[in-house]
């Protein structure tokens, strides 16, 4: 029963009397609002009240660090949903130092206060969730939260001294300027969400012409997937700027919401 699974690790670790034992259940069982199930069995339970038994049965010996390596992967989306506001509202109760193994993006950008972002056994970033996501330092930051858009571009100084990205193309963008502050080879970082589609290219600091390809319904908002020469780009857009993006001749956006990144 839930009862029996959160009383295990009390008796494990010769934790309280029998009494204070079956106190300490009752009070972690109203953390994770389960009370009323204290004495089902698995089958009894759905997937979400599955895991917060897990949860509970991993908080209730009081640990001074709790590590949660995928917890909500089998989960569908309304529940994963669910208990990540669940998770943030504990964490508050709690206080307690939570380590948080995802592979989700949303989930990491979601529940975290600081995000240790790996490859292959290596740290890459750490920062918070905006840091990372707005400042990322290396494609594969960019690419991992976010799937931003990245084009090689070859940056260079245009006749004023400003900066100037040559598309594969060979057409040229006004660019921000680079970290190293030298010319070369580089990635042109472009979130989604910061790109627009339109048929007035002259109110924004670069544009290029692209053809629409497909668009995908995501209910309050659109995805475009637009063809810039060899290269297919993903553009987020809400459903009022999006309704006559499918027929727009050019992709637009602000410099300043662009950043260059090292090739590799």
């Amino acid at each position: 029963t839930v009862r029996d699974n959160l009383k295990f690790p009390l008796k494990a670790n010769k934790i309280g009397t029998g009494q204070e034992q079956n106190d300490k259940i009752k009070k972690v069982l109203a953390l994770v609002q389960l009370e009323e199930k204290i004495d089902r069995i698995p089958r009894q339970l759905t997937g979400g009240e599955q895991q917060r038994v897990a949860l509970a049965r991993a908080i209730i010996a009081e640990p001074s660090v709790l590590l949660l390596d995928e917890p909500l992967s089998n989960l569908d989306a309304k529940l994963r949903a669910g208990m990540q506001i669940e998770l943030i509202e504990l964490h508050r109760k709690l206080g307690l130092t939570t380590i948080f193994v995802t592979h989700d993006q949303e989930e990491a950008l979601a529940l975290s206060d600081v995000i240790v972002l790996m490859l292959e056994g290596r740290v890459k970033q750490i920062g918070t969730p905006e840091e990372i996501y707005s400042n990322p330092k290396t494609p594969f930051a960019a690419d991992f939260l976010g799937s931003a858009n990245l084009i090689p571009v070859n940056v260079v100084h245009s006749q004023d001294g400003q900066w100037q990205a040559i598309l594969p193309n060979g057409h040229k963008i006004p660019a921000p300027p680079p970290g190293t502050k030298k010319t070369g080879e580089y990635l042109l970082m472009l979130r989604q969400e910061d790109l627009k589609l339109t048929d007035h290219a002259r109110q924004f600091d670069a544009a290029v012409p692209v053809k629409v390809l497909a668009q995908v319904y995501l209910g309050a908002k659109i995805r475009f997937l637009v063809g810039l020469g060899d290269q297919r780009l993903n553009i987020l857009m809400t459903k009022e700027d999006a309704v006559f993006a499918s027929k727009a001749t050019h992709l637009a956006w602000r410099v300043n919401d662009s950043s260059l990144l090292p090739m590799s």
